[in-house]
């Protein structure tokens, strides 16, 4: 009893882990997006740090709302004309 109850324990933890992971490989390729649009898109560029700077909070930004607002659903609902 004791096995199967850890054993259940651990797998939602694994689950959970992987959810985490995905949020942060998520987090990361947003602020690198981010960076490399600084730094190719205008015509003048910034300095480095400023480009990284900018890219950390933009994940960070993202990270906050994704964490206050993580999905919106919208519900469909079917109407029975009666």
């Amino acid at each position: 009893m004791i096995i199967y109850n850890l054993d259940i324990i651990l797998s939602k933890l694994y689950i959970m882990s992987c959810i985490k992971i995905n949020h942060i490989i998520k987090y990361i390729l947003i602020g690198l997006i981010t960076v490399l649009a600084i730094k190719y898109i205008p015509k003048t560029t910034l300095l480095q740090d400023e480009i990284i700077t900018i890219g950390i909070v933009v994940s960070i930004a993202y990270a906050i709302i994704d964490t206050i607002l993580p999905s919106v659903y919208i519900k469909k609902t079917e109407e029975n004309d009666e």
